[in-house]
């Protein structure tokens, strides 16, 4: 079923306007099935205007720049784009789908003949957006070359020396920009702490990211392990073996038995996942059982991961770590790996 498009001439819509007036309003929009808005939008035009303000009007731009002012010119809301034979059926008007370099294009060539702020009207622009000028270069303001010390200016370049000292002055020294912000307000620098964080990353100087797990780690209580029995304690670490031929680093994984120091699996390639990780744990689950098992490892990536984590929860193992930045609690493999080393 289609929907046909009636038309109403002015002598049509002034005998309803005419009857409306007789009879009643609402009466006669359901008589006729008329929207409410529409017989009062030509009520008003027919008080406004007379008869003529009930024909059907269209908007007309004058390409010469001459067009009619603001208060001659229909609002937008009221203004009614109607083709032939729609009568005075209200539609949505177009969408500006026009870009804003030929609108300027357009009203470039007729500044002379009429005002900026009827042109940017006519072609439906913002003015701010007529008058922008694009900024050359980066945004924000540049980059200081110097920084004040003591109330003296310094060039950036002391200040980097500083930062070196400061990282360099204690082993195991992981300071991240914050704690070297700190440091240099406490040596008379005036200055924050982005720009020590822009000063540390040119200069390759930040920490690596953080590597966060989700829940508590169990970290290890004893520093030396008292076996009783096999397969009641196992020990995992990555070491680097140089390999001439290739004339790079591999990683060796070795997970061994605490009781016997006997290497249960290995795995030497170029990189270690935490996918690596899990297949050399389901394999020695499929061969010894590690339901109660005691897994002691240190915080490397591969075995905080938090998948590494849940398998082993999943099999029953226990997981310990060993405290961060401290001497190694695991037992390492030597003569195993200074073997791989030797061959």
């Amino acid at each position: 079923m289609t929907r046909t498009r009636r038309s109403f001439t002015s002598e049509d819509r002034l005998s309803l306007i005419q009857e409306a007036e007789r009879e009643g309003f609402m009466e006669t929009c359901r008589k006729h099935n008329l929207w409410p808005t529409l017989l009062a939008r030509w009520k008003n035009r027919y008080l406004e205007k007379g008869a003529q303000g009930l024909k059907p009007a269209y908007h007309r731009v004058d390409p010469e720049g001459t067009g009619p002012s603001r208060r001659e010119r229909p609002s937008q809301a009221n203004h009614c784009q109607a083709g032939p034979g729609a009568g005075g059926e209200i539609r949505a008007p177009k969408k500006n789908t026009y870009p804003i370099v030929e609108k300027i294009d357009v009203i470039k060539p007729r500044i002379d003949k009429c005002a900026v702020v009827d042109l940017v009207r006519w072609v439906n622009l913002p003015r701010s957006s007529y008058y922008y000028k694009p900024h050359p270069g980066p945004r924000g303001m540049k980059p200081t070359t110097h920084t004040a010390h003591y109330g003296l200016m310094v060039p950036n370049e002391e200040v980097l020396i500083s930062i070196k000292d400061i990282l360099l002055s204690e082993p195991y020294s992981a300071y991240g920009y914050d704690m070297v912000t700190d440091e240099l307000r406490l040596k008379g620098f005036f200055i924050n702490k982005k720009k020590t964080y822009r000063l540390m990353d040119e200069n390759n100087l930040l920490l690596g990211k953080i590597i966060q797990c989700k829940g508590k780690r169990q970290w290890v209580k004893y520093r030396k392990i008292q076996a009783t029995k096999p397969l009641e304690y196992l020990c995992l670490d990555i070491k680097y073996v140089w390999v001439h031929g290739d004339g790079r680093w591999y990683y060796l994984l070795s997970i061994m038995d605490v009781y016997s120091r006997k290497i249960l699996v290995w795995l030497f390639q170029k990189s270690v996942r935490k996918m690596d990780v899990i297949n050399l744990f389901g394999w020695l689950h499929q061969c010894f059982n590690l339901k109660g098992v005691i897994i002691r490892n240190d915080n490397g990536s591969q075995f905080i991961a938090n998948q590494v984590r849940q398998f082993l929860t999943h099999l029953e193992a226990q997981q310990e770590f060993t405290h961060v930045a401290t001497r190694k609690k695991t037992l390492t493999s030597k003569p195993f790996t200074a073997s791989w080393t030797e061959n």
